[in-house]
């Protein structure tokens, strides 16, 4: 076990889930390197699929705060990655953009960004229809286009399908019938393509009719923004959305044998509905979803944030998304990004996979600690400033974190060698609102 300072990062809200949520549960964890049978047992074997860990991905194109742009050659203009990275704080391993079916190809920029070791997403959106989506020229071109980059590719195509808002709404089974084509002739012809199935997190109601096959989906995605107000309409709020909530129902439908991709993510903070700063709702729902993933999303593998400032386009004038655009949502975002578990490079599917990095794992019963540890713990608790107690065998924790309830480093050699109660209390709205206890050995080499 690798051991050393860390934090406590305990992110809560007002009031705990059941247990059948996926993230509804206070657990605790110990920060270590998973076993060989942990990391197979979270690794699907889909193309492209790290055995462990979470891709780092972004949409920067619409970040006017970045200082540099470039033209592709189909007229596309695109933000430099080592523009954002450089604010970030941490190297991306995808970005993503748009991009019509229809469209040529901007053959040589997505080669560039492949020989930079990243992989290139692609959104390929049938705007006009799936009428026009054929085994013709163009397909089967876009194929042995993609194929000749020599980029790896996340291809998602055709995303949304699931809302009234998109042109291919309407007809499910001609949707899975459009997206078996296109994977077809992809995995036929373009071995470097990974398909990426994402519907929006609502409505939940409709997303298995959309569902083209296993046979033809590489990942699962799924799209999802918090917002202060859903539409910018006053009458339906989401501030009280939890990011969990809106990821849990396609983990939970598809997990068990699909790697899992956040497609789209972005949290407000500036409304133009309300017209001022949201910054400490951004920085909660930023926290929430990433410090959740390493530890209740093993599956979720790759996480692409929206870094967009709506407010300067014309048609669609809502919400601010850009992480660069205000200091504390950067900050924050700098702080969750920098854990190992998040990854900035994509390893080539024949190499032999790095060392998995050392991840908050669940505290398992009877498990042995030595030495200074770090501890964390997670729950869902609806709470502005939730607070939480660490014990052992009944007695609180004292120091050992510098941002008081929200760090925890555990010296083990401050307690007789044996067995202990690790015990976590987490607080929201003024009450204790969920307890978790475990037994533990400290003094012994820890597995």
């Amino acid at each position: 076990m690798e051991t050393g300072l860390t934090s406590l990062r305990l992110l809560l809200a007002l009031t705990c889930l059941p247990d059948t949520h996926p993230a509804g549960r206070l657990e605790v964890y110990v920060d270590r390197m998973p076993s060989p049978e942990e990391v197979a047992q979270n690794d699907t074997g889909a193309r492209f699929e790290p055995p462990w860990g979470c891709y780092l991905g972004a949409y920067i194109d619409l970040d006017r705060s970045l200082p540099r742009t470039e033209r592709d050659e189909v007229g596309r203009v695109h933000r430099f990655p080592e523009d954002f990275e450089a604010l970030a704080g941490k190297r991306h391993a995808s970005y993503f953009f748009y991009m019509g079916y229809g469209v040529p190809l901007a053959k040589a920029w997505v080669a560039e960004r492949g020989a930079e070791g990243r992989i290139v997403h692609i959104a390929l959106e049938p705007n006009n229809g799936l009428a026009y989506v054929k085994s013709d020229d163009y397909l089967r071109e876009l194929a042995d286009d993609l194929r000749s980059t020599g980029a790896k590719v996340f291809l998602r195509f055709g995303s949304e399908m699931n809302g009234t808002w998109t042109p291919y709404s309407e007809d499910p089974d001609l949707y899975k019938e459009k997206f078996r084509l296109v994977a077809e002739t992809m995995h036929d012809r373009a071995p470097n393509v990974a398909m990426v199935w994402a519907p929006y997190c609502s409505p939940v109601t409709n997303i298995p009719s959309f569902y083209p096959g296993d046979d033809v989906v590489d990942w699962v995605g799924v799209n999802m923004y918090n917002v202060t107000y859903f539409n910018q309409d006053p009458s339906t709020p989401g501030w009280q959305v939890h990011p969990c909530d809106m990821l849990d129902p396609v983990y939970r439908m598809y997990s068990d044998r699909k790697p899992i991709m956040i497609g789209e993510y972005g949290a407000t903070h500036y409304s133009a509905l309300e017209d001022e700063k949201k910054t400490e709702y951004a920085v909660r729902c930023i926290k929430s979803l990433y410090l959740a993933l390493p530890r209740k999303y093993p599956r979720v593998k790759a996480i692409n944030y929206f870094n967009g400032n709506n407010l300067d386009l014309s048609h669609a004038k809502n919400n601010n998304y850009a992480v660069t655009q205000d200091p504390d949502v950067l900050a924050t975002y700098r702080a969750v990004v920098k854990q190992p578990y998040f990854l900035g490079h994509s390893d080539a599917p024949d190499e032999e996979p790095a060392r998995p990095p050392v991840t908050p794992m669940p505290v398992r019963d009877g498990e042995p600690l030595m030495g200074r540890v770090r501890l964390s713990a997670w729950a869902k608790v609806n709470d502005e400033k939730p607070s939480a107690r660490f014990l052992v065998n009944g007695k609180p924790l004292t120091g050992g974190g510098a941002d008081g309830h929200w760090q925890r480093v555990l010296d083990t050699s401050a307690f007789p060698k044996g067995p202990a109660v690790l015990t976590v209390e987490a607080y929201g709205g003024g009450r204790m609102v969920s307890r978790k206890s475990v037994r533990v050995v400290f003094g012994s080499v820890a597995r």
